[in-house]
């Protein structure tokens, strides 16, 4: 695998294969087989993976996005998977949180989406994810009602 990062820094990173701006994230997508998103919400980021940038990822990339809902815009991301521009997406973060049931993305072909509970980028998250796992591991061997069910 080859993995490229972008930062407004571009600083180099060991994990990294190679760190650009943010600025070539564009031309860039055209020959990744998966984008991973995992950059913060701000007026710049919002809709940063919208119809256009969806429409230059290379045909049936893969899309996953463990950052927060509203960097991807989820009507050209149902779109760009309806078509096959897209081949599947992986949501750990969906606009809104919950998604209502009639949320097309519910039905889109080939998403799978996820309760927004994993991952650890800090101590705190750390401990939410401990927390909701003991509470469920108690729920479970007390038979209660699991939390956090992502409905099929």
């Amino acid at each position: 695998m080859h993995t490229v990062g972008f930062s407004r820094r571009a600083a180099a990173d060991a994990a990294l294969d190679e760190s650009l701006p943010l600025d070539r994230l564009h031309a860039a997508r055209a020959r990744a087989d998966a984008v991973v998103v995992a950059i913060a919400l701000t007026d710049g980021t919002r809709r940063l993976m919208n119809g256009p940038a969806l429409a230059a990822c290379k045909r049936g990339a893969l899309i996953v996005n463990i950052a927060r809902g509203g960097i991807i815009d989820q009507p050209a991301l149902i779109e760009a998977l309806e078509s096959g521009q897209i081949g599947a997406a992986g949501l750990d973060v969906t606009n809104p949180e919950p998604m209502p049931a009639d949320d097309p993305l519910w039905h889109a072909p080939n998403v799978l989406i996820a309760p927004h509970f994993g991952g650890s980028g800090s101590a705190a998250s750390i401990k939410r994810l401990a927390r909701g796992v003991t509470d469920n591991l108690t729920r479970l061997t007390t038979g209660q009602a699991l939390l956090h069910i992502v409905p099929k």
